[in-house]
Order: C-alpha cells, then sequence, then structure tokens
C-alpha cells in the first residue's frame, strides 16, 4: 500500500472527474445536433471545456509535486484518457469547426462567430424564412410559388456559400456545409 499513490489520487480525482464530465457533455451535445448539424456552433463551449480539462489532468500536480499526469496518463495502457480526448478533438477537426469561430490574438479559439459565419446564418435565416412563409400546415406541403418567390434569396445564399468554398480552398465549418446540402435537399422535393 503506497501512501503517495492515495495522496496523487485523491488530488488528481478532481482533474479526472472534470474530464471525464467535459467529455461525456461534448459527446451528448454532438450527438443531439448530428442531424441536422449543428455541432460546431452548438458544443463549442463544451469543446472548450475539453481542452481545458485535459490541460489541467496534463499539467496538474498533487501536494507532494507529482504530475497527475504521471498515474492518469501515462500509467493508462488502455489509453482512455487519450483516447476519449483524441475522439472529441478529431470529431471537431473533421467538422473544421475552428472556422466557424474567431480566433485571439494569440491564434487560440474563441467562442466568437466569424464574420463569415454570422453572414451565412444572415442569408441562411431569410432564406429559411421565406421557404416558411410558402408552408402549408394543412396540407404538409409548399405553395409552388415558393420557387419563384423565394429564389433571390436562395441565389444569395448559395452565392456566398460558392464565394466561402473557394476562398477556403473548399475547407468550410460543417455547419455552413450541411446548411447549404439540408436547403438543397429540402427545395429539391417542394
Amino acid at each position: 500500500y503506497d501512501v503517495n499513490q492515495t495522496v496523487l489520487k485523491k488530488t488528481c480525482e478532481k482533474q479526472l472527474d472534470y474530464f471525464a464530465n467535459a467529455t461525456s457533455n461534448f459527446t451528448k451535445c454532438a450527438i443531439t445536433h448530428a442531424r441536422p448539424i449543428r455541432l460546431c456552433e452548438k458544443c463549442i463551449y463544451y469543446y472548450l471545456n475539453v481542452l481545458e480539462a485535459h490541460n489541467d489532468i496534463l499539467q496538474a500536480k498533487d501536494d507532494a509535486g507529482h504530475a497527475c499526469k504521471m498515474e492518469l496518463v501515462n500509467l493508462d495502457r488502455l489509453e482512455v484518457i487519450e483516447g476519449a480526448f483524441n475522439y472529441v478533438y478529431g470529431l471537431w477537426e473533421r467538422g473544421n469547426c475552428n472556422d466557424c469561430f474567431e480566433l485571439d490574438n494569440n491564434g487560440t479559439l474563441t467562442t466568437v462567430l466569424s464574420n463569415q459565419t454570422v453572414r451565412f446564418q444572415k442569408l441562411y435565416n431569410e432564406t429559411h424564412d421565406c421557404i416558411s412563409d410558402f408552408y402549408n400546415a394543412t396540407s404538409e406541403s409548399y405553395d409552388k410559388s415558393v420557387c419563384v418567390n423565394c429564389t433571390k434569396k436562395y441565389c444569395s445564399l448559395n452565392k456566398y456559400y460558392d464565394e466561402l468554398k473557394e476562398s477556403s480552398g473548399g475547407v468550410l465549418c460543417m455547419d455552413i456545409v450541411d446548411t447549404v446540402s439540408v436547403v438543397n435537399y429540402y427545395l429539391n422535393i417542394i
């Protein structure tokens, strides 16, 4: 029985719990916002909590100066902590989620939506509102005049999306990519 491990465990347990809760909350948010994809915009705070919790584990020391990382990460043969972190980080990266937000002067991710994202959302909301105005709840169908009446708004949205794709080399925040896919899907079935 090693007293040092007991002290380390008690001190680092708080960090481990924080990380477990942060990854769990992010995963729940990601699943909840998988269709339509709104993962980036809706889960940013959970993502930042995961980054903070992971960093805390890597930096924290117990009262005796022993690193929590040693017990919680280095001795973790299944790599549960790093596996969970890599899942969250990888999902965020695959979604190009950083592209939805502003970075601060140090290049650190913020929770402030980028100007491009804000403009895209404005154009999307205008298009969505226009299309919704032509929905008949009784017949659960759209009035055929939706195409004539909403074409300008849709074309503005699509043009801006094409500009974003071109200026970014085709790498866009998945929230934006999926929004356009959903709009196109619904317009094709009207």
